[in-house]
């Protein structure tokens, strides 16, 4: 049996929300994803259409990087399948829709910089901190629980051993 792999560039359009599967065991994190389109007009004018809108979905140690690492208005690479689901919604109606159960995502460095930090193989992640803002917060000088920060916090866990990569000359 053949299986689609689809690769999506575009925003993160929602905030990451964090579950957990009906077992109880297995974590996974949604977000939903608008991916540009446009055309040429006759005239040469690039011309702007409505975006296509995507749900995605990725398990395991992935949710709890996804989770931690990303935000909305982030621009994304997501690789994944494409799966139908269905429920019975709130007024008793049938709603459909595909959602892309993602291998990796990543941020797209066409459109920005980012910094890595490598997870030890071994440890268990540490569930990614509960922060509604991190940004803003990092701006004010405020720590995890709202209280002022005498020195920047550690985005990464201490949970987690980080590698430094050095770059290549010339990059």
């Amino acid at each position: 049996m053949e299986r689609t792999t689809v690769v999506l560039t575009g925003r993160v359009g929602s905030d990451i929300s964090m579950h957990v599967d009906k077992s109880g065991n297995t974590p996974f994190a949604r977000f939903r994803m608008v991916t540009p389109r446009g055309r040429w007009k006759d005239d040469g004018v690039w011309e702007e259409l409505e975006g296509a809108w995507y749900t995605v979905k990725v398990w395991g140690n992935l949710a709890h990087n996804v989770h931690y690492s990303l935000r909305k208005g982030h621009p994304v690479i997501v690789v994944g399948r494409p799966a139908s689901q269905a429920w019975i919604n709130k007024e008793n109606q049938i709603v459909s829709e595909i959602a892309i159960h993602a291998s990796t995502v990543g941020h797209d460095l066409n459109r920005g910089v980012a910094t890595y930090a490598r997870i030890s193989v071994d440890s268990e992640p540490a569930a990614p901190p509960t922060v509604t803002n991190r940004d803003e917060d990092e701006k004010a000088g405020l720590d995890e629980a709202g209280e002022e920060s005498p020195t920047p916090t550690n985005p990464v866990s201490d949970d987690y051993e980080v590698e430094k990569v050095p770059l290549a000359s010339g990059v």
